[in-house]
Order: structure tokens, then sequence, then C-alpha cells
């Protein structure tokens, strides 16, 4: 993807005492065409590009136009000529070589300079360099030939390119894990916020008086739910339906105790042996009881429905609460819609699954999850 040491080669004197290496040439057009197109990436690596810029297809047709005049010389001698003692001698289109390299690098750094803010600064200021360092020591050893100048400025320029790359992608590494790890966190703090934990406390206290065995089964139900929430912190793996279910199941047992006959629950599973990421369904079940279904004075029921498709998988949690305007979710930046946001982007990361929303005031609100047969979703 760099400038190759052949820009040594380009700027030599005319007679040299060994056979020269036809390799060698053909290698700096592979180069200029592999450098051409990794620049061109770098370029545009943070938008999206609908077709590719004049640079890439200006630079690739000069290097090959310049590989296809070297293949032809070797019959027809345009760029050298080797004599009866095996010297090598310069042709009289010779100059071609090094007019194509100083026109792709032109090309190149042109396009670099343009687009700079497209990529970091470091690796801008790199890829400048390797473009740039070899060029001028070569020039410089056609003034002063014996040592290989542009060989050792290349090896400096590569050096140099690889520890920023190395860097870039350290720091990209520890940017992800950060955000993946804050993700975490913020769902768990959806989930488990300190107004249903009091409410919990202060329920399971009431019924330590009046119904003790009662306490004990909240009690059981209640910690099955605080871990599968803490559990979800320690692993991004995926998990099965059927252990959702039962960390849902224990929040409604937890919530059936508060608020009884209010909260009623249906079922209409098809298949449940399938992959899902795990607190998929919980926030949203959380956010339907809380802000749905116990809005209204008489309560309400929640379904939870799941149906396979021939490529995928489709869950809905359906309810018949209060319903709400769907231009809310999207602009509501509170702490009622994290667990949601969360939920939508673990979908697509983890299993390449999407969720909709749709509700309607005084009716009620559906969100559909479809997760993909062929992606992490199947066992």
């Amino acid at each position: 993807m760099l400038i190759t040491s052949a820009y040594t080669l380009i700027y030599i004197p005319t007679l040299i005492d060994e056979e020269p290496n036809f390799m060698t040439f053909l290698m700096t057009d592979m180069i200029l065409m592999v450098t051409t197109v990794y620049i061109n990436y770098r370029t545009n690596l943070k938008k999206e590009i609908k077709r590719k810029s004049w640079y890439i297809y200006a630079g690739l047709i000069a290097a090959a136009i310049d590989m296809s005049c070297l293949f032809l010389s070797l019959y027809t001698h345009w760029y050298y000529v080797i004599d009866e003692l095996n010297v090598y001698h310069r042709s009289y289109m010779s100059f071609m070589t090094p007019l194509c390299t100083a026109f792709v690098l032109a090309v190149n750094l042109i396009n670099l300079i343009r687009h700079r803010r497209n990529m970091p600064l470091q690796i801008f200021g790199s890829l400048c360099i390797c473009l740039i360092l070899p060029t001028v020591c070569a020039i410089y050893q056609y003034f002063n030939y014996g040592i290989s100048y542009a060989n050792i400025a290349l090896v400096i320029a590569l050096i140099n390119l690889f520890v920023t790359v190395m860097a870039e992608q350290g720091k990209n590494l520890a940017k992800e894990t950060k955000q993946s790890d804050q993700m975490a966190i913020d769902l768990l703090l959806s989930q488990i916020g300190p107004h249903f934990i009091y409410n919990t406390l202060g329920t399971i206290k009431h019924l330590c008086h009046t119904d003790p065995q009662k306490a004990e089964e909240t009690v059981d139900q209640f910690s099955v739910y605080l871990r599968g929430n803490i559990d979800s912190l320690k692993t991004n793996n995926l998990i099965s339906f059927d252990q959702e279910m039962k960390h849902i199941n224990a929040y409604f047992a937890v919530e059936k105790t508060r608020f009884g006959d209010q909260l009623n629950t249906a079922y209409d599973i098809e298949e449940s042996d399938f992959l899902l990421p795990a607190l998929t369904l919980q926030p949203i079940v959380e956010n339907a009881v809380k802000h749905g279904i116990c809005a209204r004075e008489e309560g309400g029921t929640l379904t939870i429905k799941e149906h396979t498709e021939k490529d995928a998988y489709v869950i809905q949690v359906k309810d018949d609460g209060v319903g709400f305007d769907p231009d809310q979710l999207q602009n509501d930046a509170g702490k009622i819609h994290v667990g949601m946001d969360n939920v939508r982007e673990r979908l697509q990361m983890l299993c390449n699954g999407t969720m909709t929303v749709s509700s309607e005031k005084g009716k009620g609100t559906a969100v559909t999850i479809i997760i993909p047969k062929k992606g992490d979703g199947q066992k």
C-alpha cells in the first residue's frame, strides 16, 4: 500500500554494473496501484461512497500504462537495453516510469490534502511522509549516488505508518470497549431504578406482616430478577429465548404482587429454540407495564407473541395501555427510553436484528423484534 523502494531505481545513473531486476520495476507499478487504492479507502473511510472518485481511476490508469510499456520494453527496448557485456543502459523512453510515478504521487497527494478531514491527523501525516520522503530522498540520491537513501527513507516512513496505524487501532478498540461497557451500565441502571427497588422492598416488608409465605416467594422472584440483570453485565454472549422469558416471568411475579388484577399477561409462543441478546425483552416489558398499563386506572394486559417465518424469528410485545406519540420516542432524551435505545443497538450489533415501535394514544403500544435465522440468533 506504500511507495516501494523501486523509487531508487527510477533515479539511478545511466550505467550500472549489474543486471537490472525487471521485477523491481514491475513491483513499482503494482505498489503504486495498491497505494492509490489504499489512500482512496482512507480518505473515504468516514463517509458512504456511491461512486469512486477520479483520483483512483487516474492513479490506476497511469500505473497500468507504465506497466504495459514495461512489458513491451522486453521486446522493443523502450525503457532499457542490455549490451553484450550484460550491462544495463537506459533507453529513449526511460523517462516514462519516473513520469508516471510522479503523476500518481501528485494525484494521491492531492487526494490526501483535499480529504484530510476524513482521517485522523496522525494518519494523514504518516501517509504524506510515505509519499513524499522516499521521493525527496530518491531525487537527492540522483545527485549523490552510492547510498540507498530512498530505501532508508522508505523504511523510516513504513515504521512510522505502522506505529501510527497500530496506535489508532488500539485507540479505536479502547473506545469501542468503553462504549460497550457504558451501554451495559446504562442498560442496567435503566432496568433497576431506585423507585422499583424501593417499591418492591416496601411490598415485601408489608407482606412479612400479612402473608409471610407470599413475602418469601416475592423475595425469591426478586432475587432472580436482580441476578438476571447483573449477569447481563458479565457477557455479551447471546442467551436462549427461554432464559429471557424466565427473567421476564420473575419481573411479572414481583409486579403482580404489587398491582394484583391490574396487571395481566398472555403468551402466544410458537418457537423458543433460538438465541437473542440478554435483556432484549425486559426493557420493553418494563416500559409497557410502567408507562402503558399501570398508567391506566383499570390496568390492562401485556401480550408476548412469537412466530417463526422462513428466514426470521418475529417477537411482538403488545399492551393495551395508554399509548403515546411515536415521535416522543425519538425526541425524548430522558431516562425512560435509555433501555429501548440500548435494545435496538444491541440487537443490531449482536445478531443483526431490528426493532420497530408503533403506538396510538388511548389504544396501546406494540414493539416488534425481528431476529434473522442466518444471523447469531440461530442456534
